[in-house]
């Protein structure tokens, strides 16, 4: 994990729909790039998961959004966590087979990061078994991806 300390549940919250925000967009990136073809079905289907994630943790945040300055810092502890070489993943897209091995790197980051929120928001137990309900979901999304890659 790479080192992001959340206070509240409410920065965990916040920390989650940015990382989920990113995911929907390299998804739907890669949904342009591959419309059709083995992937596609793939891709579709972690966005729609990414999506709901998104869902479900902006709903959970309603009311607990960050004031503005604490939102910004959070903001970039996330840019952090996922998609460190920027939204384009630096190759992600040069191909299937680099974009599922970008995408497993990035859905295995999720799993530890979503447990590790889970474990700091034990004062607010809705978001801790969300927390973990999704963690387990994008270890799914992982072993989905290295599936692929090895066919």
């Amino acid at each position: 994990m790479l080192g992001v300390a959340v206070k509240t549940a409410g920065d965990a919250l916040y920390i989650a729909c940015e990382m989920e925000k990113r995911a929907v967009k390299l998804y739907e990136r890669a949904a342009l790039i591959w419309p059709d073809g083995p992937i596609a079905a793939a891709i579709g289907d972690m966005l729609s998961q990414e999506r709901e994630h998104l869902r479900r943790f902006t709903h959970m945040l309603s009311g607990r959004v960050p004031e503005h300055a604490e939102a910004l810092v959070l903001s970039a502890r996330a840019a952090g966590i996922l998609f460190d070489e920027g939204l384009g993943g630096e190759g992600a897209f040069a191909s299937p087979a680099e974009l599922l091995a970008y995408a497993a790197g990035q859905e295995a980051l999720a799993v530890d990061c979503y447990t590790q929120f889970a474990a700091a928001c034990t004062a607010y137990p809705e978001a801790q078994a969300a927390f973990l309900a999704i963690a387990q979901e994008e270890g799914q999304h992982l072993a989905t991806l290295k599936k692929a890659q090895n066919k």
